[in-house]
């Protein structure tokens, strides 16, 4: 462990965040080549590069209109998080991939408070344009059984190096929980546990969702305990789509988004203005 902490420590968390979002459009691309997963690899690499390239030019735009400094790798990180929620048909995905890189960017200057980000753009775009046009909806499509294994791999290095453990932990247990009362509520039985719990890991981006999205340290709580409390809601959240008894089931990008905006409440939200009195 000392010696992947040594490597990590070596590496910024935005470098090391980028590089695992490329592993993972070049993983998903080679297997598409081979047949193995069901995408076209031409389409995986056209909606990144399209992606990358409006986030970009949007970012660009913006920063100069607010004159801001701003960090490259956080724009391409948000492209490249898009490409991989975003569904993969191209030409048909074009405006959806388009206005979603945009409302990103767009996020990261507009919906902030004292240059606090409220939400995390990627999540915040996506949800807002499925609100505002039904038949655009974020697929999570990274979140396939073959793509597992690959995304276990870098998420668990991410989480290391932002030492984020105790709170993925969390969120995961407290979601587990909360899906098997909802089947035993449902069904009676406790075989049907292992079913939903299969289906939800194996089917779904779950894990890709914790270790990029909700660990993201600008949206999610500074103080360690408060980090908990955000990860039982936002489980709550995500858990709603199984919990079919309740009345409405928030699609991931919406549960991160509410949960988004209870870590804005409960984060203490102070800035510290240090004047020097005297110089030795």
């Amino acid at each position: 462990m000392k010696t992947i902490d040594a490597i990590l420590n070596k590496i910024t968390m935005y470098r090391l965040t980028l590089y695992y979002l490329i592993f993972l459009i070049g993983m998903a691309t080679i297997l598409s080549f081979f047949g193995i997963l069901t995408y076209n690899p031409l389409d995986i690499l056209i909606s990144a590069l399209l992606s990358i390239i409006v986030c970009y030019g949007a970012n660009s735009v913006l920063a100069k209109l607010f004159k801001a400094v701003t960090n490259v790798e956080s724009v391409f990180i948000t492209a490249l998080i898009l490409a991989l929620i975003i569904p993969v048909k191209y030409p048909v995905n074009i405006p959806f991939m388009i206005g979603a890189s945009i409302f990103a960017m767009a996020a990261k200057y507009f919906l902030t408070i004292e240059k606090r980000h409220l939400f995390n753009p990627a999540a915040v775009s996506v949800a807002a344009i499925a609100l505002l046009s039904p038949e655009h909806a974020a697929t999570w499509w990274i979140g396939t059984p073959t793509m597992l294994p690959f995304v276990l791999v870098g998420g668990l290095l991410l989480i290391r190096k932002i030492r984020r453990e105790s709170m993925v932990i969390n969120f995961l247990i407290a979601y587990l929980i909360i899906v098997a009362a909802g089947t035993i509520y449902m069904t009676g039985s406790f075989i049907a546990i292992f079913n939903t719990w299969q289906l939800t890991i194996l089917h779904s981006a779950l894990f890709f969702f914790t270790f990029v999205m909700l660990t993201e340290p600008l949206t999610s709580p500074a103080v360690a305990k408060l980090r908990n409390y955000y990860a039982y809601i936002v489980a709550f959240l995500y858990a709603t789509p199984v919990l079919s008894f309740l009345p409405v089931a928030l699609t991931p990008e919406m549960a991160l988004s509410l949960g988004n905006v209870f870590s804005y409440i409960i984060n203490p939200n102070y800035r510290l203005s240090l004047t020097l009195k005297q110089k030795k």
